[in-house]
């Protein structure tokens, strides 16, 4: 299973305050889901990020997987977004 997380998931997961959230959180983590946000929701928690904050919030990303989001002429029939690393392995060093 894969989920894609947005940016109020990520602040409710960093804040720890929703048990259900973090439970769910934790479901997904535990299961081998793979769990991906959007570079998008990495700028809005960064923008937002108060100094003492900074811990929680490198500790929180270093458990998904930032995905790489590709937008087409054609985006209904084309995946939106792409694991980080998949994309970057498949690029000619040409690009």
């Amino acid at each position: 299973m894969t989920v894609l997380v947005d940016s109020g998931i990520l602040i409710e997961v960093s804040r720890g305050r929703n048990a259900e959230i973090i439970s769910k959180w934790l479901e997904s983590s535990n299961s081998g889901a793979a769990v991906l946000y959007s570079p998008v929701s990495v700028a809005e928690l960064w923008a937002g990020a108060r100094p003492n904050e900074f811990d929680a919030m490198n500790n929180l990303f270093r458990a998904p997987t930032c995905v790489r989001l590709t937008l087409t002429p054609d985006f209904r029939r084309a995946p939106i977004c792409d694991s980080t690393e998949r994309a970057m392995a498949s690029k000619s060093p040409t690009r």
